[in-house]
C-alpha cells in the first residue's frame, strides 16, 4: 500500500478532467459526480441529538450527547455528521477470523478485545462520526435546533483524509454511476482510536472495520498519512470459502517501456478489459500513485507514476481520477457485461529504482501498470522494452526479438498463455542460455559473467524440472530465465523467470553468503515450482494464497527428499511444524495476510509466512501421509491438469480429494485451514 497524492493533486486531476471533458445537460457526469463527492459539506445548522442509535450489520453507534447535521454531496443529502459524545461497538462472529482480530487489536490499537461465545468484540468511545449511506433508508433527523459543526466537519475530514486507503469516495462514485445494489456504508468514527468501517452488499459483500494508525517510520514523508490495520472483514450473505467472482477481467496487453539512463521511464499500455456481472459507466484498476525507494536510516524517496492520458478505443480521451494507487475511469457510455473494451495508457514518471544504487531496476511485484483485482487478472501480452546501453533488458514471456538500435538494448516478449505478475527489468547484465528438449534455461549474472554459477545454475534448473513433470505435467514455459538479484535470502518467480540473490551464484562470495546458503537448493526448488503454483493454476484472492506457497514449498521438500534424502526432508518437516506451532494462536491460514504488528513489522511478516508457507506445507505433508505416494501424487497431477489456465480453490482441493479418495476432507481443512487446528 502507498502513500496517497496531496489533496491538491486530486483537485488538479478532477480540473483537468472537467476542462477536457464540459459536463453533459441533464444526467450526471463522471466528473461532476467525482467533483461532488470529493466536496462533501455540511448542512448550515444541527439538530440536537442525545440517544441516537445508529445500526448497520455488525456495528451499532450510540451518540449520548452531541448534535447532528446531513452531510451534502452538492445538493444531495449522502448521510450525517455527528459530533459530541458517544460509543461505538463492532463484533466479529466469523470463527475463521476471530484469532487474527484479537491479535490485530493487541498490536495495532490502544483498544481491548472481548472473546465470549464464539464472538470478539470491541468497545469505543468517539467525538466525531461521519456516516455515508446508500441503499439503505435515511436516518431521520428531529429536535432543537443547534449550532454549526461546519468546524468539527473540516477536523474530522482533514483527519481522515490522511487515509492511505483508496478514496471513500471513490466507491459512492461507482456506486452513484453503475446503479445501486444493496446497501453500501461508511462510518468514519473519530476518537482515541480513528475507526473505518464498511459495509458493502453489492460488491464486496463483505463488513469490514479497520484503524488508522501513524507509521513507525520516521520518515516525514511517510508521516504525513494514516495507515490502515484491518481488525475485522467478515463476509456478508455469503460463505468465506467461496471466494468473489471477478467484477473485471483483464485479458490482453500490449506495452512499451522505454527507460532513461536513469530513473525516468515512459510507458503506453493498451489493455483489453471485459466488464463482468454488471454493465458499468466506471471502470476500477489498481495503478501505483507513488512507490519508494528505501534509503539508509528509515528514509524513503517517493517516485511518482504519472498518468498522463486514458484513452478508448476510438482514440478518445477518458475522464479519470488517480488517487491513492486507485483509478477510476468514466465511460461515454455504460460497457456491457462480458464484451470486450481496449484503453491504452500513457504513464511516465521517475520510477525506475536502483536498490542500493545498484546498476539494475525492476518493475514488478505490485501495480506498476493499471490492473484490476487479482482475481480479475489473466492476461496475454505483448511488451516492447527500451533501455540505454549497456543495460540487458528482461520481460516476461518468450523472446520474440533481441536486439540493438543506435544507444539502445531492445527487446520484445510475447506472453501467449494467460498469466499474471507480469514483469519488465534491465540492469549490468551478461547472460548464457541452453535449450534441451525444447526448453531454454537461460542465467543471467549481474555485474560480469560468472560462468561456472551459470553451468551449475542451469544444470539444476533442468535438474528440478525434469523431477517435476512427471507428477506436475509438462514445464508451463518454453523458456526460464533466472536472473541474479544483488542481495541475500530471498527468491520471486515472475512469470518464466526467476529472481534469485547472489548466494545461489557463489556460497563462496563472503561471510554472509554462507548464512543463506543452507536450504538454497530447497529455494530454488520452490521458485521453479511456483511456474506450476502460481501461474500454471492461480489462486483468487490473498485467503488462498496457500495454493501457490504452500504447493511450491512442499514439492520443493519432494525435490530435497529426492536429490538430497530423507534426512533433508524429514528436517523441513520438523522446521514447519515448530514454526506452525509458534504461529497457531496468532491467525488462520486464510487470515494470515492481515497479521500486523506496527511496533514490530518482522514479526508480523514472519507469522505471516510461518501459517502460509510452512503450516500450509505442513498440512500438505499430513495429507500426503494418509494417502500415501501414489494417490497424493496422482491428486497434485490431477490438480494441475483440471486447473491449468484457471484460479483453483481451497474448495476445489477438497472437492479433488473427495472425488479420487470417496472420503469428506472439508472437515479436515475446517478445522486446520479456516481454524487454527494443528494435526499431529
Amino acid at each position: 500500500m502507498k502513500a496517497p497524492g496531496l489533496s491538491l493533486l486530486l483537485v488538479v486531476s478532477v480540473a483537468t478532467a472537467l476542462e477536457s471533458h464540459p459536463a453533459d445537460q441533464g444526467a450526471p457526469t463522471f466528473q461532476s459526480t467525482v467533483a461532488r463527492y470529493n466536496q462533501l459539506r455540511v448542512g448550515p445548522g444541527s439538530i440536537a441529538m442525545p440517544g441516537l442509535h445508529f445500526v448497520q450489520g455488525h456495528l451499532t453507534l450510540v451518540l449520548k450527547s452531541g448534535n447532528a447535521t446531513p452531510v451534502l454531496a452538492g445538493q444531495e443529502a449522502i448521510g450525517i455528521f455527528l459530533a459530541g459524545t458517544g460509543t461505538l461497538e463492532y463484533s466479529s462472529t466469523d470463527g475463521s477470523e476471530l484469532a487474527v482480530m484479537v491479535h490485530n487489536v493487541n498490536k495495532a490499537t490502544g483498544l481491548r478485545a472481548e472473546a465470549r461465545s464464539g464472538a470478539v468484540t470491541v468497545r469505543e468511545e468517539f467525538s466525531t462520526a461521519l456516516l455515508w449511506m446508500t441503499g439503505r433508508p435515511a436516518v431521520e433527523l428531529s429536535g432543537p435546533s443547534g449550532p454549526s459543526l461546519e468546524a468539527e466537519f473540516a477536523g474530522h475530514r482533514e483527519r481522515f483524509l490522511r487515509d492511505a486507503s483508496a478514496p471513500a469516495s471513490h466507491d459512492f462514485v461507482i456506486r452513484s454511476l453503475n446503479g445501486p445494489a444493496g446497501p453500501l456504508v461508511r462510518a468514519e468514527v473519530g476518537g482515541e482510536a480513528d475507526l473505518v468501517h464498511l459495509y458493502d452488499m453489492a460488491d464486496e459483500r463483505t463488513e469490514s472495520i479497520y484503524c488508522l494508525r501513524k507509521t513507525e517510520s520516521p520518515d516525514k514523508d511517510l508521516r504525513r498519512f494514516l495507515w490502515p490495520v484491518v481488525l475485522s472483514k467478515q463476509p456478508i450473505g455469503r460463505d468465506r470459502r467461496d471466494p468473489l467472482p471477478s467484477s473485471l477481467d483483464l485479458t490482453d496487453i500490449v506495452m512499451s517501456v522505454t527507460a532513461s539512463a536513469g530513473d525516468a521511464a515512459k510507458m503506453t499500455v493498451t489493455e483489453t478489459l471485459v466488464p463482468r456481472l454488471r454493465a458499468s459507466r466506471v471502470l476500477r484498476l489498481n495503478l501505483y500513485s507513488s512507490d519508494y525507494e528505501f534509503k539508509r536510516l528509515g528514509a524513503v524517496e517517493p517516485r511518482s507514476y504519472n498518468l498522463r492520458r486514458v484513452v478508448d478505443g476510438s482514440g478518445a480521451s477518458l475522464p479519470f481520477e488517480h488517487v491513492n494507487d486507485d483509478l477510476i475511469i468514466g465511460l461515454p457510455a455504460p460497457a456491457p457485461p462480458d464484451q470486450p473494451l481496449k484503453l491504452s495508457f500513457e504513464i511516465d514518471g521517475d520510477i525506475l529504482i536502483h536498490p542500493g544504487n545498484d546498476n539494475y531496476w525492476v518493475l514488478g511485484g505490485g501495480p506498476w501498470f493499471p490492473q484490476p483485482d487479482l482475481v480479475g487478472q489473466s492476461y496475454t501480452m505483448h511488451s516492447t522494452v527500451r533501455v540505454k546501453k549497456p543495460y540487458v533488458p528482461f520481460a516476461s514471456g518468450r523472446t520474440a526479438s533481441r536486439r540493438e538500435e543506435a544507444d539502445e538494448n531492445v527487446l520484445e516478449t510475447v506472453l501467449d498463455k494467460p498469466d499474471r505478475f507480469a514483469i519488465v527489468m534491465a540492469g549490468s547484465y551478461e547472460y548464457h542460455e541452453e535449450t534441451r528438449d525444447g526448453l531454454t534455461i537461460r542465467v543471467a549474472s549481474y555485474a560480469g559473467r560468472n560462468d561456472l554459477a551459470i553451468r551449475q545454475l542451469t544444470d539444476l534448473a533442468f535438474g528440478v524440472i525434469k523431477f517435476y513433470e512427471p507428477f506436475l505435467g509438462p514445464f508451463p514455459c518454453t523458456e526460464f530465465t533466472i536472473i541474479e538479484m544483488n542481495s541475500y535470502g530471498w527468491g520471486v518467480a515472475p512469470p518464466g523467470a526467476m529472481f534469485i540473490t547472489r548466494e545461489a551464484f557463489d556460497a563462496r562470495l563472503d561471510g554472509l553468503a554462507w548464512l543463506y546458503t543452507n536450504g538454497i537448493n530447497e529455494r530454488f526448488a520452490h521458485e521453479i515450482a511456483h511456474q506450476y503454483w502460481g501461474h500454471a493454476v492461480s489462486w483468487p484472492n490473498d485467503e488462498e494464497q496457500w495454493l501457490s506457497e504452500a504447493f511450491a514449498e512442499y514439492c520443493a521438500a519432494l525435490f530435497v527428499k529426492s536429490a538430497m534424502g530423507k534426512v533433508e526432508y524429514n528436517a523441513l518437516l520438523a522446521t514447519w511444524k515448530s514454526s506452525a506451532r509458534q504461529a497457531g494462536d496468532v491467525s488462520t491460514i486464510a487470515t494470515a495476510n492481515r497479521i500486523s504488528s506496527p511496533l514490530d513489522p518482522q514479526d508480523a511478516r514472519r507469522m505471516r509466512d510461518f501459517l502460509i508457507y510452512h503450516k500450509g506445507a505442513w498440512l500438505l505433508s499430513r495429507l500426503h501421509a494418509q494417502l500415501g505416494d501414489q494417490t497424493f501424487l496422482t491428486f497434485l497431477k490431477s490438480y494441475q491438469k483440471s486447473f491449468r489456465g484457471k484460479t483453483g480453490t481451497t474448495k476445489d482441493v477438497a472437492g479433488l480429494l473427495q472425488f479420487m479418495t470417496h472420503k469428506d476432507f472439508m472437515p479436515f481443512l475446517n478445522a486446520n485451514y479456516w481454524a487454527t487446528g494443528m494435526p499431529e
